[in-house]
């Protein structure tokens, strides 16, 4: 027999699915929705490279969305993703624990790929990039400064698309 949980404590561990943010405009989030994504469309010059960029913040993914739609004179919009973690996790996946001024081996990589440099520098039989890549979400990059509370999950390959399904679209106002 189970004791009650104490009110204080968060919800029981179950493996829940993680949810990522996509911040983009309403024509482009039913472009994605309908045809899923199109990963040549991402940008080379992003911080991981080109890729499908996702944040674990829902504010980034507005700010980011309300900038978007700016450019494109479109209503500012969100892709709400669960992911299920254990297809994540067979995913081949480089983490960015750390994305201080301080983490050498971060800003290595985000100078890499901020620079133009195809590929993440791999050597191995399956590609040169990582299925998905994992890290801080960089400010100002050539400053290294980075948003303290937000993450960056890019996925950039098409095996790892296959984690993105069933994106909901979600209005921004505010």
């Amino acid at each position: 027999m189970s004791e009650a949980r104490p009110s204080n404590f968060p919800p029981a561990w179950d493996n829940q699915a993680i949810t990522l943010y996509h911040g983009t405009t309403l024509t482009f989030a039913r472009l994605i929705q309908q045809n899923g994504v199109d990963l040549s469309k991402g940008n080379p010059r992003s911080d991981f490279g080109r890729g499908f960029y996702t944040t674990t913040d829902a504010e980034q993914a507005k700010d980011w969305a309300w900038k978007i739609s700016l450019e494109h004179v479109d209503k500012p919009s969100l892709l709400e993703y669960k992911v299920n973690r254990e297809q994540l996790a067979r995913l081949d996946t480089l983490w960015f624990l750390d994305g201080k001024r301080t983490n050498e081996s971060y800003w290595s990589f985000v100078f890499h790929c901020r620079m133009g440099n195809e590929g993440h520098g791999r050597q191995v039989s399956s590609g040169s990039f990582y299925d998905v890549v994992i890290g801080a979400v960089t400010a100002q990059w050539m400053q290294r400064k980075i948003f303290t509370d937000a993450n960056q999950v890019s996925f950039h390959t098409a095996k790892s698309l296959n984690a993105l399904k069933e994106a909901e679209i979600m209005p921004v106002t505010e």
